[in-house]
């Protein structure tokens, strides 16, 4: 079996504002969605507001119109990405510089059977040949070709195999993941929020679903 799930990157060095409750205790992947818990939200609020240019975090309606204060023309940047399962073993993770802004490019590019970025070190990376796609764990020879098709000499062979999936079967799992994280933002964080700046919640979650799934003006139909 194979699984698709929208993740935040948290981080055991970034600083926690002393009215989140939890801490993160090693960094690691957080799988986010809609059946998400308050742990959940309050590791991606972590790392959504270690953002160098919130200031004030001392206490939730600060922090909060502190982001909502941020330049829109520089967009919001958070850890993540899309973790890739197979037979119930974590098989692809993002890369450093992987970001969950860039899952609607990451379904972009599925659509179009291109490789979408999902960082580097590892770089996980996708490719397609007729009706099947392999995502690869580690495959910087794609990342660097020279041109479509052709990967550049001399750089380091895949170390593991891809996951194998149909065409259909891995463009469907990433729309999925696209949607579950949307639920996420709508559900488990808006409920967050709720609680702790009420006259709040509704816009923050507007402006992180802009920012984080519709800034680029992708559409989720098949149609686009």
């Amino acid at each position: 079996m194979r699984h698709i799930y929208p993740v935040v990157l948290a981080e055991s060095y970034l600083e926690r504002p002393e009215w989140i409750e939890h801490r993160i205790e090693e960094t690691d992947f957080v799988v986010l969605g809609p059946q998400s818990g308050e742990r959940e939200a309050e590791f991606f609020a972590t790392v959504l507001l270690n953002n160098d240019e919130i200031e004030d975090r001392s206490t939730p309606r600060k922090a909060f119109e502190g982001l909502l204060n941020l330049d829109p023309d520089n967009g919001i940047a958070v850890g993540g990405g899309f973790v890739f399962y197979e037979n119930g073993i974590r098989r692809a993770v993002p890369g450093c510089c992987g970001g969950i802004e860039q899952i609607p490019e990451i379904v972009l590019e599925v659509r179009h059977k291109r490789s979408p970025w999902m960082g580097h070190d590892p770089w996980p990376t996708v490719t397609y040949e007729g009706d099947q796609a392999y995502v690869w764990p580690n495959n910087a020879k794609v990342q660097f070709s020279k041109k479509e098709g052709t990967a550049e000499p001399n750089m380091q062979e895949p170390s593991e195999p891809p996951i194998v999936y149909s065409y259909d079967e891995l463009l469907q799992g990433v729309e999925q993941a696209a949607a579950a994280f949307k639920g996420f933002l709508d559900a488990p964080l808006h409920r967050w929020l709720s609680v702790r700046v009420p006259d709040l919640a509704d816009a923050v979650t507007e402006r992180l679903t802009f920012e984080l799934l519709e800034r680029t003006g992708i559409s989720y139909d098949r149609e686009s």
